[in-house]
């Protein structure tokens, strides 16, 4: 792509002013409470979704696991206070190299708190189909511990979004799962409407954020608007070798559906009418389902 097209440049400032916004709306950050210190501590960050009048959370096994042991905080305002998640249902993959995905079904508290603040996706904005994704514009959209700054003195935290806006990462990786993983493109600097380019910061804190399809190549530019942005998978870890990263890679959005119906039964009639056919397709995707844990790749399982 040159960014040298006005037609281009014009897009990002629309998607600067409009596209970047609508998923800042619908990411979150994870935090866990550090009792000794009374403050919280950035974590991760999360995905909001919403089936028929059920809430969850999407986010990273890796990251939703530190429940076990930890208080985890959801934070839907620019203000200090929090949601426990600790009072939802989470269900966190077993093998974090195949499938790092985490669930939490929101206790009806939790979703009335966050539902002031906070829209959710609903189905119709996640890609459900397995179909090799399209060429066009993806980005990946959460909160980085080098945009967060923790005042002690004060036990306030304050943190600020990262978008990334990328393309498909075009080489096979070693560790991607063929119909599973989602992988884009990670370079070290980024580009704005204006053409000025700037390093991006380390990426560790978004790990459970969306990764979006923002534009499909082919379709018109002059028509865009935020509302044609869908949820194609959630990131989970950052590919690299020793010149530096290659590759944001996630689980795609269509399996972590499929788990969702594999899940939680009273969900299945509500995903059935958006994709038929998706959780018997998927209900046991590599990595998914319930079962002990197996040496064999290929038999993955996850568990609550």
């Amino acid at each position: 792509m040159s960014f040298r097209s006005t037609k281009v440049r014009d897009f990002i400032r629309r998607l600067e002013l409009e596209g970047i916004p609508w998923l800042h709306e619908r990411t979150v950050q994870i935090h866990w409470l550090d009792k000794a210190r009374n403050v919280q501590v950035p974590l991760g960050s999360g995905v909001l979704l919403k089936i028929g009048d059920t809430g969850f959370l999407l986010s990273a096994a890796h990251v939703l696991r530190h429940g076990r042991r930890r208080t985890l905080l959801m934070f839907p305002t620019e203000s200090n206070v929090a949601i426990n998640l600790n009072t939802s249902d989470m269900r966190m993959s077993i093998d974090e190299s195949v499938v790092d995905v985490g669930i939490a079904r929101l206790a009806p508290e939790c979703l009335a708190a966050v539902e002031q603040h906070r829209p959710f996706l609903r189905l119709d904005d996640v890609v459900l189909d397995d179909v090799s994704p399209p060429e066009g514009w993806y980005a990946v959209c959460g909160y980085p511990g080098a945009y967060t700054d923790t005042d002690l003195d004060a036990r306030f935290v304050t943190s600020k979004a990262l978008c990334y806006t990328s393309e498909l990462f075009g080489k096979a990786l070693a560790c991607a799962v063929d119909g599973v993983t989602l992988a884009l493109e990670f370079a070290a600097h980024s580009i704005d409407s204006t053409g000025e380019t700037g390093d991006v910061p380390d990426p560790g804190g978004i790990s459970g954020c969306g990764m979006w399809r923002v534009h499909q190549r082919g379709s018109s530019s002059e028509a865009w608007s935020a509302a044609s942005v869908r949820l194609v998978g959630i990131q989970h870890s950052v590919v690299s070798n020793r010149k530096g990263p290659l590759a944001f890679r996630g689980t795609r959005s269509h399996c972590v559906v499929a788990w969702i119906w594999q899940e939680f039964p009273d969900m299945r009639s509500e995903i059935d009418r958006h994709a038929p056919g998706l959780g018997l397709r998927f209900s046991r995707p590599v990595g998914a389902g319930r079962g002990t844990r197996r040496k064999n790749k290929a038999r993955r399982r996850l568990r609550e």
